[in-house]
């Protein structure tokens, strides 16, 4: 089965916990897609967001669906804010 990836928030969830991966940097983004999918996507379900904004909502909307989050991979420099202060505002 291949591992989907998306860029919204899961509307049905399929067991698997998210993976979610930020970056503003489209040539980042693909590449940390790309990586975190080819590795981990068998057991966990890959969403990428384009900024740290976008990450958030979908943050909240898993958490209202009460799906679970493994782990959010953020670049760390970003226009919208950093990743570290993305980080901090999503645990």
């Amino acid at each position: 089965m291949m591992p989907t990836v998306s860029n919204e928030a899961p509307r049905k969830a399929d067991g698997r916990p998210r993976i979610v991966v930020v970056a503003d940097d489209k040539c980042d983004l693909a590449l940390l897609s790309a990586e975190i999918e080819g590795r981990y996507g068998g057991a966990y379900n890959v969403l990428v967001q384009s900024s740290p904004g976008e990450a958030l909502t979908s943050l909240e909307a898993l958490r209202v669906l009460n799906h679970r989050v493994a782990v959010v991979v953020a670049s760390q420099r970003m226009g919208e804010m950093s990743g570290s202060n993305l980080l901090s505002i999503a645990r």
